[in-house]
């Protein structure tokens, strides 16, 4: 699992940095975070192939977030996709989409899967074999949601003549025991993972937080993870006014990371009065060592 940062501004572009988006790279498959404009552009430079985008989590309706989303549709029906597209984002989102020329069901090559967001508390959004996508709502100025991703964990050990002596044949029933799943045989068992295998292995885990407050959702979504991205819009001197504008300074999201107990905290979605996110960085260190600012383009290992 690899996170490459392709836009860390907030509301509007400046000189070297672009609009929110996020890249995770899960074996060679792509979800990403938020698509402001250039977010082609930018998937073009970190020679990201849109064919291989498998899932898009839009956090929220405001521009910076989601302008890219309808270029990028069009995009991948010029280029005749076939693979189904995964959205996930607020319900009023869908609406949008239907709107507009070039993202209309009868003018793409591909369908979408809309999954619409609504409700509080933690909730499942998306489970498939490598990974769970939760979401949890936000503090912002309209309808926000926080995203994480959990990779699906391996049994320890899968003891593989045990599992033949209960009827397992297939090799995708041996995959699913040791992705934790039970499985019923031809006879009509069902087998548990923990009859033929050991305990889990702990798994990564990424957190991606904008544009809010700091909040119980955000924490909750935080939560041991081993990477968190969170919004930094402000140093803590402008307290006042990321209040007013229901955003976070990086002393906050410092503090959130170490409440939470996250393995690495890394910084994003910074006003355009600070030409180098260094000093974000640095303020956010004071709190919580192992903080950083995301540089766009750059490659994190998730481990």
């Amino acid at each position: 699992m690899e996170l490459i940062p392709l836009g860390t501004a907030a509301g509007k572009p400046t000189h070297g940095r672009h609009l929110p988006s996020m890249a995770l790279v899960i074996n060679g498959r792509i979800i990403l975070f938020d698509c402001g404009e250039a977010a082609q552009f930018q998937l073009l430079r970190a020679r990201l192939r849109s064919s291989r985008i498998d899932v898009v989590c839009i956090t929220h309706l405001h521009g910076d977030h989601f302008y890219g989303l309808p270029g990028l549709i069009s995009t991948m029906a010029l280029n005749d996709r076939q693979r189904p597209l995964t959205i996930i984002g607020p319900n009023d989102l869908a609406g949008i989409l239907k709107q507009l020329p070039g993202t209309r069901s009868n003018e793409r090559s591909y369908n979408i899967r809309f999954i619409g967001l609504s409700g509080a508390g933690m909730n499942e959004a998306l489970r498939t074999e490598n990974y769970c996508i939760r979401t949890r709502p936000l503090e912002h100025r309209t309808v926000t949601f926080g995203y994480r991703v959990q990779m699906a964990a391996d049994r320890e050990r899968l003891y593989g003549n045990r599992a033949k002596s209960l009827g397992i044949t297939e090799p995708e029933q041996f995959i699913a025991l040791k992705r934790g799943r039970a499985v019923t045989t031809v006879s009509g068992r069902i087998v548990h993972p923990e009859e033929v295998s050991g305990t889990p292995q702990p798994t990564a885990s990424i957190a991606y937080v904008s544009d809010t407050r700091p909040c119980l959702g955000g924490l909750e979504l935080a939560q041991d993870a081993t990477l968190l991205i969170h919004e930094a819009t402000y140093l803590h001197a402008l307290l006042h006014k990321a209040r007013t504008t229901k955003h976070t300074t990086a002393i906050e999201a410092a503090e959130l990371a170490k409440k939470a107990g996250v393995g690495n905290l890394l910084l994003t979605h910074f006003s355009s009065r600070y030409p180098n996110p260094d000093i974000l960085a640095a303020e956010a260190k004071t709190i919580f060592e192992n903080s950083d600012f995301a540089r766009e383009l750059e490659i994190y290992p998730v481990k």
